[in-house]
């Protein structure tokens, strides 16, 4: 039959190409796949009348002193039936779909479970009609490839080594899909991106006949839902005029209010600034070193530092950081701040803090003096307190505020805690 004949399909009576029709039945692809059960059926009861048709006509050729020919064989192909749905789908399409798709498909609809039962079952067809196969090793899922995909490629190949085999096992054997649900309703080459754009190519078309001949019930529907837009639209125009003047007024309300606050909160902000204090600063792993010589090179008066409280605490002591105090003068030494890693090596260093005095010690950490990081009124309470030993050691005439606050010795003030003012006795 030529090509470019067209025939109608038996099923659907749709217009095909003679190459769109598939089988002796000249069906289409999506009739042939809805009824695959059905046309298997067909095909089982025609070979079963085929049989017995050859059969009787042997049997009537037969001379009567001639033995009768056995019927094992017919009977066998009659009734040797395999009900499995996955076989029964490979059967039918392996000659229509190459492997790969099918494999697919398998992998894609039935269950690992499922494919290792369709596969025990057709090496025990092999097994009854003493067919031996290559492939009968047992499958294990691996980290490159699972159990089921590799058992679907052995289903594949058990068919087509019984295909290569002379004697032809497969015409002996029907597969028939006793469960529609179990069934894929597509074709592998159905997944093919190809016909996937096709029927994208159909369902455009058919959508643009819907769009085209709804034009007219749209028309008037489109007039209904101006009228309600323009009804919604002059509930809206109202509702924003309410909400307009609303706001003015809360606008109005809010000007009040803040003109309210700025004047009440100008006389608290003086009070505020005075009353604020400064959070405390945590001064926990802090100490303070005196004696240090100054260098322009910050690694130099650090490393030696660090000497000095190894030296202190009788091992390498960790710190987090160090740096001067006040700005820098010619011919002074600023004192250096240190924060240490725990409050551990605080106490252990300040406990220890008069071994730098030893005579077998160097030089620059003989200079060296450690002393506990304190707030300001502390140092100065402790300034006075050692003014008033050293003064009362030399005999002089000391006296003490009733505050505490300031000291004097011999009558003129030598030194106050407020103003930190120092006379003629020294502060060290």
């Amino acid at each position: 039959m030529p090509q470019n004949t067209n025939r109608k399909c038996d099923r659907c009576n749709k217009l095909k190409n003679y190459l769109e029709l598939c089988g002796d039945n000249l069906l289409c692809r999506s009739c042939e796949v809805q009824n695959a059960v059905e046309l298997s059926n067909i095909k089982l009861h025609r070979d079963i009348q085929n049989d017995a048709s050859v059969d009787e006509a042997i049997l009537s050729t037969s001379t009567d002193g001639a033995q009768q020919p056995a019927r094992v064989d017919v009977s066998c192909a009659a009734s040797q039936i395999v009900f499995n749905e996955l076989l029964t789908y490979v059967y039918f399409y392996r000659g229509r779909s190459t492997a790969e798709n099918i494999k697919k498909v398998l992998l894609h609809f039935y269950t690992s479970q499922d494919i290792s039962v369709a596969k025990k079952e057709i090496m025990s067809l092999c097994q009854m009609q003493s067919v031996s196969l290559d492939v009968v090793n047992a499958r294990r899922s691996s980290s490159q490839c699972p159990a089921s995909e590799a058992e679907a490629e052995d289903i594949l190949l058990i068919f087509d080594a019984l295909d290569n085999l002379n004697a032809g096992p497969l015409q002996d054997i029907k597969f028939v899909a006793s469960s529609l649900d179990r069934w894929p309703k597509y074709g592998p080459e159905e997944i093919n991106i190809r016909s996937v754009i096709d029927r994208q190519v159909l369902t455009d078309a058919r959508l643009a006949e819907i769009i085209s001949s709804d034009a007219c019930t749209k028309t008037s529907s489109q007039n209904l839902q101006i009228d309600k837009m323009e009804a919604l639209l002059a509930d809206l125009n109202h509702t924003s005029s309410q909400l307009e003047s609303a706001s003015q007024k809360i606008t109005t309300q809010l000007i009040q209010l803040d003109n309210a606050i700025d004047s009440g909160c100008e006389s608290r902000h003086d009070d505020k600034r005075a009353s604020s204090v400064k959070s405390p600063v945590d001064r926990a792993l802090n100490v303070v070193i005196s004696g240090v010589a100054e260098d322009k090179q910050p690694s130099e008066w650090r490393s030696k530092i660090v000497q000095g409280l190894a030296v202190a605490a009788g091992r390498q002591v960790d710190t987090a950081d160090a740096f001067r105090l006040g700005r820098y003068q010619q011919g002074q030494t600023r004192l250096v701040l240190v924060k240490l890693s725990s409050i551990w090596n605080k106490r252990v260093v300040l406990s220890n803090s008069l071994i730098l005095g030893q005579r077998d010690q160097p030089d620059f950490i003989r200079r060296m003096f450690i002393s506990p990081d304190e707030p300001l009124e502390v140092r100065r309470k402790n300034m006075l307190k050692r003014i008033r030993i050293r003064a009362e050691r030399e005999g002089k005439r000391v006296r003490v505020s009733d505050d505490g606050k300031c000291l004097y010795v011999d009558d003129p003030l030598a030194f106050s805690i407020d103003v930190n003012s120092v006379g003629n006795v020294s502060a060290s």
